[in-house]
């Protein structure tokens, strides 16, 4: 096929230079019924079929399977031969002309009868062809136009659409040329998600308030069609646009000095564009968290240990901000209840002299449990000009070293982000192998000498562990190869693993693009990047004691539950959270039950046996065995 002529085809998934070979050759039970209509019904030769027809043995199908796992009962009965086979046309009056069609537009000529990507409003010739020595009885007529009786017509294409025109030869038999034309950007995009990256934060705000000199990555993240070009611009009123030269999805600025709107648009194969706008503001005020009544840091996000006093506030950075004429308004947030609002003007000094009021102060207290506020900067200058700041605070609470592994548990290490699995053959991220469970868990070891810390050891070789470099090692340095574990507060399970003192503190992370861990030496954190799961053991030959036949199953129980299909109906007698296990120890589901009735629906659709563990925040815990399509 590859000597075959060809030439490049385009259309929403891109542009083909040559004829694919995904599958080429492969053998199907339905090429008796294509080369039985063609040949024998119409008259018509189609070689290629009849090459692909006799490459079966003889030629016949041969019935339910054959062809392979994805046809015969799938795409055809494999009953093709038996079904179709019909006599030979014996009166050749009867086959119809063959056609072909040709398409002309702005000075192009395309020798095919469809063409992707025509300019909207273009004058389009359309021309059906007949085979060279036909002589042309004139017998034309197109489906939308029956006054047409020409092989060849001029229409102005406004949309995309099909044409068809019928031919009947001399022997008095009728045959149809189908043109397909495609107008340049008409088409499916899909859908997209903006994204933007400041001071450590991601989010999908369109309006961002940076600081000044910050750097910022703007973007849309887009996945669904090939792109054909990315294209930036940039304006200071959001009206008059200059291109930027950019050509990806995301754009980096190192360095924002200025407020302005950012324009960035998305062009498929077809043509078809999306759009986004972003707003990007300079910040006049400059975030700060402090707690323990000693430690500030600078940003709007920080890790804080669990039953903290923590403070918000921002200091005003430009000369109005920090003006004696201006007037500064702070609003703090959160949810949607004004908490605080305050007016700082000025005051004045020993000498009568005006001093600026600057900064206010959220003075948050103790938290017990992550919290998100928000802060609304307002400053009006004596001259009557504005400016506004909105600044999103996160306060994630955490807690150090409590998790208690006994000597038969063992964990996975998962990125949430990515979805996958640290191997402890070589400490790199990669798709979780069921098959090949064992290496994918880890042992925590305790270090209670090392300050309570812990050390990760792999279930494949216990002579390693990981290193304080994130990598695995036989070396006995304790002191460095055991972690810190930040346990977000929340029921997610996530952690920060923090490195050691010796090991000059920092933090492992993960990195989306490059499966192995890495090390920062930041002093603070403000995610969590690992979910630590503990693989359920089994208390029976099964996965867990059997409590088929009992409604109530022990004098100390907290749940009684049923379960009829994918419907989990639970009794609990305290307030907790239930996860869902399958036997291999991977999380399926969590859910949040009150105290009382609860009905859950199972999100996984496999029949069998999964595990669930219900504990409530008093620190009670039961185990149960949930099986599909069955009451228990």
């Amino acid at each position: 096929m590859d000597d075959l002529p060809n030439s490049p085809y385009t259309n929403c998934d891109g542009t083909f230079m040559r004829m694919g070979d995904w599958a080429r050759g492969t053998n199907r039970p339905a090429q008796a019924r294509i080369v039985n209509y063609y040949e024998n019904v119409r008259g018509i030769d189609v070689p290629y079929s009849r090459k692909m027809l006799e490459m079966n043995e003889n030629g016949i199908d041969a019935g339910g399977g054959f062809g392979g796992g994805n046809s015969g009962g799938y795409d055809h009965l494999g009953f093709s031969t038996l079904m179709c086979t019909l006599d030979p046309l014996e009166d050749k009056t009867k086959v119809p002309t063959v056609l072909n069609g040709k398409i002309t537009y702005e000075g192009r000529e395309i020798d095919r009868p469809d063409v992707n990507c025509i300019p909207k409003g273009a004058t389009v010739t359309l021309t059906a062809l007949l085979p060279d020595g036909e002589t042309d009885t004139g017998k034309w007529a197109w489906d939308d136009d029956p006054a047409c009786t020409s092989s060849t017509r001029d229409i102005v294409l406004d949309t995309s659409r099909t044409f068809r025109v019928h031919y009947t030869n001399e022997k008095g038999v009728s045959n149809t040329q189908l043109f397909a034309l495609h107008v340049e950007g008409e088409g499916w995009t899909g859908n997209f998600t903006p994204y933007y990256k400041a001071n450590g934060t991601t989010g999908t705000d369109t309006l961002i308030y940076v600081r000044k000199y910050d750097e910022l990555t703007l973007g849309m993240e887009y996945i669904d069609t090939p792109v054909r070009e990315w294209k930036w611009e940039k304006s200071t009123n959001g009206q008059n646009w200059n291109a930027l030269g950019h050509n990806e999805n995301l754009m980096t600025l190192p360095s924002v000095s200025s407020n302005a709107y950012y324009r960035v648009t998305m062009t498929n194969q077809a043509g078809a564009r999306l759009q986004q706008t972003f707003r990007v503001e300079v910040s006049e005020i400059d975030p700060f968290i402090a707690y323990d009544g000693t430690k500030s840091y600078s940003g709007t996000t920080l890790a804080v240990p669990r039953h903290t006093a923590v403070s918000l506030y921002a200091s005003p950075n430009s000369l109005l901000a920090q003006s004696a004429n201006s007037t500064r308004i702070y609003k703090w947030i959160l949810d949607k209840d004004t908490i605080q609002a305050d007016t700082l003007t000025f005051h004045l000094n020993d000498l009568g002299g005006k001093v600026a009021d600057l900064n206010d102060t959220l003075c948050v207290g103790v938290l017990d449990t992550c919290m998100e506020y928000t802060l609304m900067f307002h400053r009006v200058s004596q001259t009557g000009s504005k400016a506004e700041t909105v600044l999103h605070f996160n306060l994630p609470v955490y807690e150090s070293n409590t998790l208690e592994p006994q000597a038969k548990d063992s964990f996975y290490i998962k990125d949430p982000q990515t979805g996958r699995y640290l191997r402890n053959t070589d400490a790199t991220f990669t798709a979780l192998d069921e098959t090949d469970d064992r290496s994918f868990l880890w042992r925590i070891r305790p270090m209670p000498l090392y300050g309570d810390r812990y050390m990760f050891v792999s279930q494949t070789d216990n002579n390693k562990h990981l290193s304080d470099e994130g990598t695995l090692t036989t070396k006995n340095d304790y002191s460095k190869h055991s972690f810190n574990l930040f346990r977000k507060y929340s029921d997610e399970d996530l952690y920060a693993i923090g490195l050691s003192s010796s090991a000059g503190s920092g933090f492992l992370e993960t990195d989306a693009d490059n499966p192995a861990l890495s090390v920062t030496t930041r002093s603070v954190f403000s995610e969590f990047p690992f979910a630590i799961i503990r693989k359920v053991q089994p208390d029976g030959p099964d996965g867990i004691k059997d409590r088929r036949n009992e409604t109530e199953y022990t004098i100390n129980s907290i749940v009684s539950y049923s379960c009829h299909g994918q419907e989990l109906y639970l009794k609990s007698k305290e307030a907790g959270i239930l996860r869902i296990y399958s036997l291999s120890g991977v999380l399926l589901q969590t859910e949040t039950c009150g105290m009382g009735d609860n009905h859950i629906r199972l999100t996984s659709r496999n029949k069998g046996i999964c595990i669930g563990l219900y504990a409530t925040s008093t620190g009670k815990r039961q185990s149960i065995k949930i099986t599909r399509n069955s009451v228990i």
